[in-house]
C-alpha cells in the first residue's frame, strides 16, 4: 500500500515540467518512501481491530502516510533554472520514470503471484475440508449401519429368550398333566415341580428384560443426551460408599469371569450426582468385565485438590493405540477377542464422557497392549474432605 502511493505521487512529480535542471535528494526519497510504507502498515493494522475508533485511528493514519510522503518527496526535489529551449528533456526524469514504471510492473507480477498462491492454497484447503467431511459422512454412516446391526441383534436376543419362556409357562400346566400316568392324580410333588420350573423360567424372563431394558436405556440416555436435556442431581455422597456398592453389586460377574474385584478409597465427600457418577463407573467396571478377560481389577478414588478422581484398571488384554481415540465415539467398540460374544451398543463410553462433562470433567485413558488399560475420570471441584473422628481426638 505505502509503494503504491509512492508510485502515484512521485509518477505526478516526473510528468511535471519545468525549465530547469531537476535535482533529488535521496535521503528525503527514501525516508519518504519509507514513511509511506510503515503509516501505510500501521493504517491496516488499525483497520483490522474491532473498535469504536477503528475507522477514524485507520483514516487519520492514511492521511498521515500521504500527507509525510508529499512533503518528504517536495522537501527531496530541487530544481536550478536554465535558459534551455522549450521542449528540453531532463534525462533524470525518464530514468526515474523508468524505475517507477518497472517497479510497479513488478509489484502487479508478484502480487499476481502472491494472490495465486493464496488461491490455490485456499482452493486445496477446501479440498482437504470437502474430503474430510466425506470421510466423515461415510464413516458416520457405516457406524450407524453397524450400530443398526448390533442393535437389531441385542434386541433380538432377549426378545427371543422372553417369547421363548413365556411360551413355556403357557403351556406348562398342560405338559405337566400329560406326563401323568392315567387315573394318576396330581399331588403336592407336582405342584412343586410346577413352581420351581415357573419360578426357574420367571427369573430367565426377567434377566432377559433387564438386558432390554438397559439396551433401552442407553439408547435413551445418549439421546438425551445429545438433545442437551440432561440434568445432574448434585448431593453430597462418600465415594468409598458408592465403590463399596459397586463392588458387592458386580461380585457375582467377577466370579464368573474369575476377576478379583477390589477397591481403594481416600476418605472425603464426593457433590455430584451421584446417580450419573455410578452410571459412569458400571460401564467402566462392565467394560472391564466383559472385554478385558482381565485377572485384577480395581476401582479407586481420590481427591486431587477440589478434584474427585475416580479409576478403573484392570490387567487384561489392553487395546492399540490407534483404538484409544475412537472408543468414546458413539456406536464404537474396540476390537478385542470377547467383543463378538459379549456384544453390546457401543454407547457406553460416549454416554460416560458426555457424564463426566455435564459435571465439567473428563474421562482419559492408558492401554498397553497385553499389560491392561486404566480410564481415568475427573470430576474438577466436586472433592470435600471428611475429617476423621479420630484426628478430630488426637487434634
Amino acid at each position: 500500500m505505502g509503494l503504491a502511493i509512492s508510485a502515484m505521487h512521485y509518477t505526478g512529480m516526473v510528468a511535471y515540467r519545468v525549465e530547469g535542471m531537476i535535482h533529488w535528494d535521496e535521503n528525503y526519497l527514501i525516508a519518504s518512501v519509507v514513511f509511506a510504507m510503515l503509516f501505510a502498515t500501521f493504517a491496516l493494522f488499525f483497520g483490522a481491530q474491532n473498535g469504536k475508533f477503528t475507522t477514524l485511528n485507520m483514516t487519520l493514519t492514511f492521511a498521515a502516510a500521504i500527507i509525510g510522503l508529499h512533503f518528504a518527496g517536495m522537501a527531496a526535489f530541487h530544481v536550478t533554472p536554465t535558459n534551455l529551449m522549450a521542449g528540453h528533456s531532463n534525462p533524470a526524469e525518464f530514468k526515474l520514470l523508468a524505475l517507477v514504471i518497472a517497479g510497479t510492473a513488478a509489484l502487479i507480477v508478484l502480487g499476481g503471484l502472491f494472490t495465486y498462491f493464496i488461491e490455490n492454497r485456499t482452493r486445496m484447503e477446501n479440498i482437504d475440508e470437502l474430503r474430510q467431511a466425506r470421510d466423515e459422512a461415510r464413516n458416520a454412516s457405516r457406524a450407524k449401519s453397524e450400530f443398526m446391526s448390533v442393535l437389531s441383534h441385542e434386541l433380538r436376543t432377549p426378545l427371543t429368550i422372553i417369547n421363548g419362556y413365556a411360551s413355556f409357562l403357557t403351556n406348562l400346566k398342560g405338559h405337566t398333566i400329560a406326563k401323568l400316568k392315567p387315573n394318576e392324580p396330581i399331588t403336592k410333588v407336582h405342584f412343586d415341580d410346577l413352581g420351581d420350573q415357573t419360578e426357574r423360567y420367571g427369573g430367565r424372563i426377567k434377566s432377559a428384560g433387564d438386558h432390554l431394558l438397559a439396551i433401552i436405556n442407553e439408547l435413551l440416555d445418549y439421546t438425551s443426551i445429545e438433545l442437551n436435556s440432561i440434568k445432574l442431581n448434585r448431593t453430597s455422597f462418600q465415594a468409598g460408599d458408592l465403590l463399596a456398592e459397586l463392588q458387592e453389586q458386580f461380585q457375582g460377574l467377577a466370579r464368573e469371569k474369575q476377576s478379583s474385584l477390589e477397591i481403594e478409597f481416600d476418605e472425603f465427600n464426593v457433590f455430584a450426582d451421584r446417580g450419573r457418577c455410578k452410571q459412569i463407573l458400571i460401564n467402566l467396571l462392565g467394560n472391564a468385565l466383559k472385554f478385558s478377560s482381565a485377572s485384577s481389577i480395581r476401582m479407586r478414588a481420590r481427591m486431587i485438590d477440589d478434584t474427585c478422581r475416580l479409576e478403573v484398571e484392570d490387567n487384561g488384554c489392553g487395546m492399540p493405540a490407534e483404538d484409544l481415540e475412537r472408543i468414546f465415539q458413539a456406536f464404537i467398540q474396540a476390537e478385542t477377542a470377547t467383543k463378538s460374544a459379549e456384544g453390546g451398543t457401543g454407547l457406553g463410553l460416549a454416554i460416560s464422557k458426555k457424564l463426566a462433562a455435564a459435571h465439567d470433567g473428563d474421562i482419559g485413558v492408558e492401554s498397553t497392549v497385553g499389560v491392561g488399560t486404566k480410564f481415568t475420570v475427573d470430576l474438577p471441584e466436586c472433592a470435600s474432605v471428611i475429617v476423621a473422628e479420630k484426628a478430630l481426638a488426637a487434634a
